[in-house]
């Protein structure tokens, strides 16, 4: 399934998305959930074009820890009470722009580092 949304750059963005991304996680039985904007993923600006783009965030259902990612802005643990369910990662605080070449790089890089650590499905897979 496919959702577009409209963003306001407004000062509370990232955490609007970030609840967001928690509560579709939390009350869909999501196996991923990626945001990203002008074209990253859609014009093949992601490293590996056969897996998920990280794009501006990823839920990933695995509990994955901010020292395991130290090029992503901020980590978050997306929790169901006291049981963590998966994780957003997200590749930077302001928001995310497809073409600028600062955003793509760290979007890439933490591509990188989920395929190291086996984060990263083939599109097939999902």
């Amino acid at each position: 399934m496919e959702l577009n949304l409209v963003l306001n750059n407004e000062e509370n963005s990232l955490l609007r998305f970030i609840t967001l991304i928690s509560s579709l996680a939390l009350s869909f039985d999501c196996s991923h959930i990626s945001i990203d904007s002008n074209g990253y993923n859609l014009f093949g600006r992601n490293v590996f074009p056969d897996r998920l783009a990280v794009g501006w965030m990823l839920y990933v259902p695995h509990i994955v820890l901010t020292e395991l990612i130290p090029e992503a802005a901020r980590v978050v643990p997306v929790k169901d009470g006291e049981n963590q369910k998966g994780t957003i990662i997200v590749s930077t605080e302001e928001i995310f722009d497809g073409k600028k070449r600062e955003h793509i790089g760290k979007a890439n890089d933490i591509e990188i580092k989920l395929l190291d650590l086996g984060l990263l499905p083939l599109m097939t897979e999902l």
